[in-house]
């Protein structure tokens, strides 16, 4: 592909005008493309710098124009480009590839001093700590390397929290003035305008919230589906006015005054309410969704006797074929907004007729029906929006003979589900998802009684990601220590058997080629196994290292048993001054000099030099084996600062039901926060 410009590379994709000028501008294209995993990587040099969401959008336009899982378009600009300013756009890229970055730099102040730059954010101390755990700053720094060539050092620090804010509530009220901003179904507004790069780009509305659905209804003999739903037509029976033939029309068709249109779907959100000029007739209007999309319904100045009835048929809900005129909803006065305010094709319809007919819903057809036993109600902020009622209904009408109900941390569910159970004659299993930590496990993965000087293996691995699910090992180091001494060492890279990302090769400058001709997985843990034997394990955030080696030794058919201590817990537990426990800030904290951060092998002799010198701190207080240090760490254990874990507890009979009350009362009175 050399001399090739990224328009000619990538032929099925068709940009826009200003997206052609950009990708034209690139230099020095080096594409990286995986079959197998529908991946695509494109590293160019551009002249100039391009924001975030103006690369995001062509990533997004090319991954569809190519149907591919991911798209990843990594620029590189000149050192001098980077400035204070570009900073809010890397930290649009660590929320992106972050762990926990997201939401977290909303509100910051940030200084830039030399190759120094410190970040302040106000939230609490656990707050930063927090990230810290998530090698936020590293990823930042690693950002702005992989960009500019340059290296500069990234401070995260607690700043003033006089006006703190939490991130997720502040999110969440970003979230409610966006769909306040939203009109209802149908209607194009009056659109955004937004300063984009130096141009100004339009914004619309939009009708759904849900992708790849059709608006149009697909008409197959007396089945109408239309977006997420489908509906049988064949036997309507009239609820309100004449019969009429369903012939319907999507709502989000909709997009000017009609005589008369039918539409389908599922009554929402009634009201009634007493004209301003008579107390004995009402305004009455509900919502109706088709699959794709919504519309309000009105009947203006009903008597007494007609809001009665139009209330029963539609408060609480039901499936109708509706038809009526469609008119501009403006001026209306329950709409909730003056006549100037309203959007010209912000449309309601006036109900003139109405038919009961079917939704045809999901079935469960497999021959033996399943029993969920981990489900959240709207009792579970942020996890689910179904009440108990219609999750106990639905797993009845799929013939499930039980359903579990285990919400985050309460039981406030199991009163509508006991009434519900009792009322379809279903069983109910109650239950909840726990939070807890163990504070009895001290700094050991497993039981070890040897003392420090015993032969021990440090070891340290690379990976190409986070997830033992789709991210491979791609080197492993280790050393065999004894009486304070390295004895030995043993280093190997490991085949991945994929490619290894971008950022991945900036953060641990291990490439594809330095792996393409080394031992694949199962042969060098063979090796590493022979150099461990039965020896105990020390790693630095060893649930990691080990969860991997696990994963990939029983994907071999090996055995992986071996006892292991976390160094991060044991420094948390001697070195409690310190406000991270990162490897290079031990090593700063020991003056135990500079080494090759992120390379296997130099992180496992830097580990080991580390342990040696938290041995000598322990000495201080007459520690010399692991049983001592895990009773030491068990009794003076801070279950704030010990990781959390989630745990299903199901109810057996009543007396398990009054213990799970119990443990909820506790949890809230005695052991607030864990």
């Amino acid at each position: 592909m050399a001399g090739k410009t990224l328009i000619e590379i990538l032929k099925r994709y068709e940009p826009d005008e200003r997206t052609s000028r950009l990708l034209l501008s690139a230099q020095d294209t080096v594409v990286r493309a995986n079959k197998e995993s529908k991946l695509l990587e494109i590293q160019a040099r551009f002249p100039k710098i391009i924001d975030k969401r103006t690369l995001y959008r062509i990533e997004d336009e090319i991954r569809e124009a190519y149907q591919l899982n991911v798209v990843r378009i990594l620029p590189k600009y000149d050192s001098d480009l980077f400035s204070q300013s570009y900073l809010s756009e890397i930290l649009i890229e660590t929320e992106r590839i972050g762990t926990v970055a997201r939401g977290f730099f909303d509100d910051y102040e940030a200084t830039l001093d030399g190759k120094e730059i410190k970040i302040s954010i106000p939230m609490l101390q656990n707050g930063v700590d927090f990230m810290y755990d998530a090698k936020t700053p590293t990823v930042i720094e690693n950002i702005i390397r992989a960009e500019f060539g340059a290296s500069y050092h990234i401070t995260i620090e607690r700043g003033n929290t006089n006006n703190y804010f939490d991130p997720v509530e502040k999110r969440l009220n970003d979230i409610d003035q966006r769909i306040k901003s939203f009109t209802h179904a149908g209607s194009e507004s009056a659109p955004v305008v937004e300063n984009v790069d130096g141009e100004t780009v339009v914004f619309t509305k939009t009708d759904t919230l849900y992708k790849n659905i059709d608006a149009i209804p697909r008409i197959d003999g007396d089945t109408v589906k239309i977006g997420i739903s489908t509906f049988n037509i064949a036997e309507p029976e009239v609820a309100f006015g004449d019969a009429f033939d369903i012939k319907p029309v999507g709502i989000g068709q909709i997009k000017m005054p009609m005589d008369s249109a039918t539409v389908v779907g599922n009554v929402f959100n009634f009201s009634s309410d007493t004209t301003r000029n008579s107390q004995d007739h009402y305004n009455i209007i509900f919502g109706i969704f088709d699959g794709y999309t919504s519309i309000d319904v009105v009947y203006l100045n009903a008597p007494e006797e007609l809001n009665k009835k139009i209330e029963k048929l539609f408060k609480k809900g039901g499936t109708y074929a509706i038809r009526g005129r469609v008119k501009p909803g403006q001026g209306l006065p329950f709409m909730g907004y003056k006549s100037k305010e309203a959007p010209v094709s912000d449309f309601v319809i006036e109900l003139d007729g109405a038919q009961k007919i079917k939704e045809i819903k999901r079935s469960d057809n497999a021959p033996h029906k399943r029993v969920e036993l981990h489900l959240h109600t709207n009792m579970s902020t942020m996890d689910a929006i179904a009440s108990a009622k219609d999750v106990i209904k639905t797993a009845k009408r799929m013939g499930h003979p039980a359903v579990a109900i285990t919400d985050h941390g309460n039981v406030q569910a199991f009163p509508d589900a006991m009434l519900c159970s009792e009322d379809e004659g279903m069983k109910v299993i109650y239950g909840l998802e726990a939070y807890f930590v163990n504070d009895e496990k001290g700094g050991l993965g497993c039981v070890y009684e040897g003392a420090f000087t015993d032969e021990i293996i440090v070891f340290d691995i690379e990976t190409t990601g986070l997830s033992v699910h789709n991210c491979g090992i791609t080197e492993i180091g280790a050393v065999k220590i004894k009486n304070g001494e390295v004895i030995d060492k043993f280093n190997t890279f490991v085949n991945p058997e994929r490619p290894i990302p971008e950022e991945v090769v900036n953060l641990t400058g291990i490439t594809d080629e330095m792996v393409a001709n080394a031992p694949k997985v199962k042969e060098a843990l063979e090796s590493f196994f022979a150099f461990t034997g039965n020896c105990l394990l020390i790693a630095h955030n060893a649930s990691f290292d080990t969860g991997f080696i696990r994963h990939y030794a029983t994907v071999s058919g090996l055995d992986f048993n071996n006892p292991y201590v976390d160094t991060v817990a044991i420094s948390r537990f001697l070195n409690g001054e310190l406000k991270n426990h990162k490897l290079d800030t031990l090593a700063e904290y020991f003056r135990l000099g500079n080494f090759n951060h992120h390379r296997a092998c130099d992180d496992a002799e830097m580990l080991a030099h580390i342990y040696f010198a938290m041995c000598e701190k322990m000495k201080k207080f007459d520690l010399s084996t692991f049983p001592q240090l895990n009773r030491e760490m068990t009794g003076n254990v801070d279950p704030l600062k010990l990781p959390s874990y989630h745990q299903i507890i199901l109810v057996k009979n009543l007396v398990g039901l009054k213990n799970l009350y119990k443990l909820v009362s506790k949890s809230y009175l005695e052991y607030f926060r864990r």
